[in-house]
């Protein structure tokens, strides 16, 4: 079995789409057509990414895996069937939650790429390289992924673009500001 600390996020299913129970899902990550094909198992998520616990009386231990039996790709996303869900109804009780795979099994993050699950924690240091705060949260919205940052003075939201985040160190665990960007809290 794999554990939690292991799961990555990989898409986030958005909506219910057809009659049929499809899912139209966002990939999150560089190679969706590996990470939704045919065959593929994804670990049901949370709202929030965490792993989704498995209800009271079902059968089997560990997360809750979905096995992708069908998926092509539509209007930026892919349409995704998984076993066990037949219907509109089965697929709206999807929507909104994030679907996570192993890392063993993705390919790693390019340079300056990261994994969503890997921000939390991630210290941020402004351009002289003094921390400045911690990454206690994200948010994807329309216009991209929002860093929640945690400092002395408060939080912050921090969008995660190249003109902002001068460089991502995971080894470290930094992400360095750009030039003449600062928190506002």
């Amino acid at each position: 079995m794999v554990s939690e600390i292991d799961l990555v996020i990989v898409g986030k299913v958005r909506k219910a789409q057809g009659i049929k129970g499809e899912l139209l899902v966002e990939s999150l990550s560089d190679s969706g057509e590996k990470t939704f094909s045919a065959g593929r198992r994804l670990i049901a998520g949370t709202a929030t990414g965490d792993v989704l616990p498995r209800p009271r009386g079902m059968h089997g231990d560990g997360p809750i895996e979905l096995t992708i039996t069908r998926s092509r790709p539509f209007k930026g996303g892919w349409l995704v069937i998984v076993e066990g869900v037949n219907d509109r109804t089965d697929a709206e009780k999807w929507r909104g939650r994030y679907l996570l795979a192993p890392r063993s099994e993705l390919d790693p993050p390019g340079e300056n790429e990261v994994y969503l699950h890997d921000l939390i924690g991630v210290a941020v240091e402004n351009s002289a390289h003094e921390e400045v705060g911690k990454v206690t949260g994200f948010y994807e919205l329309p216009q991209g992924l929002m860093l929640e940052i945690r400092s002395e003075s408060g939080d912050s939201l921090l969008p995660y673009r190249p003109e902002v985040i001068a460089h991502a160190d995971m080894e470290r665990r930094v992400l360095t500001l750009g030039e003449g960007v600062d928190l506002i809290s």
